[in-house]
């Protein structure tokens, strides 16, 4: 853990164990060009806490300044993260990366006890990659708690070798599947995961109960040949839609699975030829969640104890009145056609009396 030290005003001593990695092109490049690259990608990997790190960061987005990197600070995404650092296991492995405004010196670094001592201005370590993790650690994000980060530090880098690092790592970075961490949702205690985990089971029943509307329709994990993802289920009925929470003080999983199952097989039989067809708007995503939110509707219309009272078949066929292979529908697309075609379809039913 670093041992830092205020020594003067704007001036924090950091002097931290650390470890020096020496990052070199491969012999076969022509001669002179790897003494040309030492030591300028030389950095040093280290423990520090957030608080110390913050105070000594820069922040500097592109749509800031022309020397930004960043991309636009979204104080959502960090309202997020602070909520997960102030529950009661927040973990971080991965790294700050920042640049010290600083020529490194050989006196910066014992080779021998592998002892980092520099001076670093408050303000001045330009953060290349890891803003919205850092900046979550703000008082007004996450109450003041302090944990240690690990810290890759350079020294002295250019703008356009920083640009470079900060590109390099966003471009080949793959963002994991949302399915997959759904998927994973049985093995995590967080009570922010905790709210997907009932939705988690309804989506694999769906998928995996022979007769269920959804059968090898999903694609599990994010991937395979269903239609529908895994991670599209589980948001539409336990938070974009509440379908799990609206029935979780009157109903158990079980009959509320059943009632998610009745509602769409309704749909299925109404519409034999859309349903399961990938060409329809009916079985994508945004049909989908249309639907879904028409469910909620009617569940918020009346009180519900169980799936016989809700006349899901008269639903069903109001929505056949819907021409869902119209020319405008078919270019509905994102959430805004979600909302319009869940328009079009809460007109039905209010025509017919059902909502």
């Amino acid at each position: 853990m670093a041992r830092v030290v205020k020594r003067a005003a704007q001036v924090v001593h950091l002097k931290t164990t650390a470890l020096r990695v020496k990052q070199r092109p491969p012999d076969r490049l022509p001669s002179g060009t790897r003494d040309e690259f030492e030591p300028l990608h030389d950095f040093f990997v280290f423990s520090l806490n957030s608080d110390i790190l913050l105070k000594i960061a820069k922040f500097l987005g592109r749509h800031e300044s022309a020397y930004g990197v960043q991309r636009q600070h979204k104080e959502d995404r960090d309202r997020e993260i602070g909520r997960f650092i102030c529950s009661d296991h927040p973990f971080f492995p991965n790294t700050i990366i920042v640049n010290f405004p600083l020529e490194f010196q050989d006196s910066f670094y014992n080779a021998d006890t592998s002892l980092l001592d520099v001076d670093i201005a408050e303000g001045s370590a330009y953060v290349i990659d890891g803003q919205h993790r850092l900046k979550a650690f703000a008082s007004q994000y996450s109450e003041r708690v302090v944990l240690p980060l690990v810290v890759v530090g350079y020294f002295g880098l250019e703008l356009p070798t920083i640009a470079e690092i900060f590109t390099r790592i966003n471009f080949f970075q793959v963002p994991v599947s949302k399915s997959v961490v759904y998927d994973l949702l049985a093995l995590n205690k967080d009570p922010d995961f905790l709210k997907f985990k009932e939705a988690h089971a309804v989506c694999e029943a769906a998928n995996a109960t022979i007769g269920s509307p959804f059968y090898n329709m999903i694609k599990m994990l994010g991937v395979g040949s269903g239609i529908l993802s895994q991670a599209a289920f589980v948001e539409a009925v336990s938070t974009r839609y509440k379908i799990i929470p609206l029935l979780r003080d009157q109903l158990s999983l079980e009959d509320t699975t059943d009632i998610i199952l009745r509602y769409f097989t309704a749909i299925q039989n109404a519409f034999p030829d859309k349903w399961g067809n990938e060409r329809s708007i009916l079985s994508r995503t945004v049909g989908f969640n249309a639907l879904t939110k028409i469910l909620m509707l009617l569940l918020q219309s009346k009180p519900v104890r169980s799936s016989q009272g809700l006349k899901f078949t008269a639903c069903a066929a109001a929505l056949t009145k819907v021409d869902v292979d119209s020319d405008e529908i078919r270019t509905f697309g994102g959430f805004k056609g979600v909302n319009a075609l869940a328009e079009r379809f809460t007109a039905a039913l209010k025509r017919e009396g059902l909502l």
